[in-house]
């Protein structure tokens, strides 16, 4: 099962994806554009990975799929799947990318080159390294380790003109941007965003049409809220901290944010922990972070979202099961079931690739092969 618990007091460990895996295409060199294609609807892609896997990390290149697993033990190995139709085809399979694992594992695509963020220490993690890879997942260079640096979901975030972001979580849990060169290497000192006073829990970074979009569940006051703010491409903070959550009588914990580029509009979802079981909530903003809706849409826990063209994706889970639905920007609501073979969730992602969502998840317990790439079409 996807694990919550606890990195390093109060970092949370979770696997979940980095929020940029849409890389600029290359031209055509077909009749089909490499950019025209699709996971097909109704139909998903599956291949089989490490049946340990505890933890899962995707990410869209120009030419498809990269899969990041992590087992048991903390090895972490690397999959790939070219999307030449609408239907990948696995490339490479199995490649070993690092050890010592512990933690959220993520990846963030650069052209045709990855970034992959791994906690490493155990049995307790004591840092965060920067693993720099080619397309064939062979390392570009040295991993650069951050001693002490804690990441949760979401800890590395690429604008659109190539600046690149690393948040993470000090022990004495104040929460700290820089920025990074491809290959992880720092670029300058760090940038304080979030006071230690604030009990910071799942600090999240996303990119934005100007800089950076941070949001966290802050422990103080209680109950726990849901926090925002906006960062330049520079990391200073250009809209300070805004509450999200709304329920001011229950904690409000694991938050997550998606942000339309079309539209301006950011999705916020979190955890409402009620009287009546765990809640899913989300909010709707404009570009200032100024609510125009909030919604519940459903119970259960560790909500994440991604934007696509059209519309908004959001994924939970719920006991065994992964539930989802699709949200528009005037917060529409559009459930969505995800099937498997009859068996449970071990690890799951959410991706976009040319504009269309997908979930990726590893099933335990099932039947035939195991890695399931399901764009979840309304």
């Amino acid at each position: 099962m996807k694990s919550l618990a606890l990195l390093m007091i109060p970092v949370v460990a979770a696997c979940g994806r980095m929020g940029f895996d849409q890389p600029a295409h290359p031209d055509a060199t077909s009749d089909t554009a490499i950019d025209l294609l699709h996971l097909t609807c109704g139909a998903p892609a599956r291949f089989s990975v490490g049946a340990a896997t505890s933890r899962l990390a995707a990410t869209s290149t120009p030419g498809g799929y990269n899969v990041f697993t992590v087992d048991n033990t903390g090895d972490v190995r690397g999959f790939t799947y070219e999307l030449t139709t609408d239907k990948p085809v696995a490339q490479l399979d199995n490649v070993a990318i690092t050890a010592n694992a512990n933690g959220p594992l993520g990846s963030i695509a650069l052209d045709d080159k990855l970034l992959l963020a791994v906690p490493y220490g155990r049995p307790v993690a004591t840092g965060t390294q920067l693993v720099p890879l080619d397309a064939q997942l062979a390392t570009r260079g040295q991993p650069t380790m951050q001693d002490g640096w804690f990441g949760s979901f979401n800890t590395l975030a690429a604008t659109g003109s190539g600046t690149l972001a690393f948040l993470g979580q000090l022990g004495n849990g104040e929460v700290d941007a820089k920025l990074v060169s491809p290959l992880g290497v720092d670029l300058g000192a760090p940038h304080p965003v979030i006071d230690q006073a604030d009990g910071a829990s799942l600090p999240t970074i996303l990119p934005t049409a100007t800089g950076f979009v941070v949001v966290w569940a802050a422990n103080a006051p209680s109950p726990n809220e849901v926090h925002a703010e906006l960062l330049d491409a520079q990391l200073a903070i250009q809209t300070p901290a805004t509450t999200v959550s709304f329920l001011t009588q229950f904690d409000a914990e694991v938050p997550r944010i998606g942000y339309s580029a079309t539209s301006g509009t950011y999705m916020f979802a979190w955890v409402e922990k009620t009287g009546q079981g765990d809640q899913i909530w989300v909010s709707l903003r404009d570009a200032s972070l100024n609510e125009s809706q909030h919604l519940k849409i459903g119970s259960g826990y560790a909500p994440a979202i991604v934007a696509g063209d059209n519309d908004f994706l959001v994924v939970w889970e719920d006991g065994l099961q992964l539930d989802a639905a699709r949200i528009t920007t005037g917060g529409q609501v559009t459930p969505l079931s995800i099937l498997g073979s009859g068996g449970k969730f071990a690890a799951w992602d959410l991706v976009v690739h040319n504009g269309q969502p997908a979930v990726v998840w590893a099933e335990t317990g099932g039947t035939g092969a195991n890695l399931w790439l399901d764009p979840l079409c309304n």
